[in-house]
């Protein structure tokens, strides 16, 4: 059974994803909610202020973050920091939560043509339902996203569920498979894993980073090397 604790963390991690993907939210509205949480507003702009992400100027505020990254790209990286705001150290799940999502938009700008930071929002919440152990169906019905994503995440339905279908070829060692449906996936997926072991630092910060090989340089670069072997 789960605790109210995790239940509580639930609603309030889903509530604020929703506001995130709601295409009429305020960016008023969203900067006081993403302000209301002290840690992550914190994690937030250290990310954004890092070497990682590479801006001239010092970004202070979430209001200075909209108008100096664009309100697609900060609910992007907002996203990817409220999916994996419950881990002190990049878990094994958190890490393939980032490589699929960095796949899938490097896969949506060479073979869709498509938003990237819907695709990458794709990738990061085809694990949704390991995340907060629950079904994806339940989930996806409390955040407003189009039906073509919806239906690629329950079903693997349309070309976005095709993507979803070479990441799970592609972890699962069916090259062959993932090459038929997206022919350079094996590069995209190398990139990606490096992009994975690459953001950690900025995510989740210097002191914490060294403390991750067993999670992140262990596991994750093990399966990088096996992958690259394999090819």
């Amino acid at each position: 059974m789960r605790s109210k604790r995790f239940d509580a963390n639930r609603t309030a991690v889903l509530g604020l994803l929703a506001m995130l993907h709601d295409p009429d939210v305020e960016i008023a509205d969203l900067e006081h909610e993403i302000a209301l949480d002290v840690g992550l507003s914190f994690r937030l702009l250290r990310y954004i202020n890092s070497a990682f992400v590479g801006l001239h100027d010092r970004v202070s505020s979430i209001g200075q973050a909209v108008s100096v990254l664009g309100l697609d790209r900060l609910k992007q990286w907002a996203s990817l920091v409220v999916f994996t705001s419950s881990d002190a150290t990049p878990s094994g799940l958190t890490v393939t939560a980032l490589a699929r999502a960095r796949f899938c938009e490097l896969a949506g700008q060479s073979d869709l043509a498509a938003n990237g930071s819907e695709m990458f929002t794709l990738g990061l919440f085809s694990v949704i339902d390991a995340r907060f152990d629950t079904p994806m169906g339940e989930l996806l019905s409390e955040l407003p996203l189009a039906p073509d994503m919806c239906d690629a995440l329950l079903e693997h339905e349309g070309r976005k569920g095709q993507m979803l279908e070479c990441l799970d070829a592609l972890e699962n060692g069916d090259f062959d498979k993932a090459e038929g449906i997206l022919p350079s996936a094996d590069e995209l997926y190398i990139s990606a894993l490096a992009w994975a072991d690459e953001i950690a630092e900025p995510l989740y910060g210097p002191t914490e980073a060294p403390g991750t090989p067993p999670a992140l340089a262990g596991a994750r670069r093990a399966g990088f090397e096996e992958f690259s072997a394999a090819m």
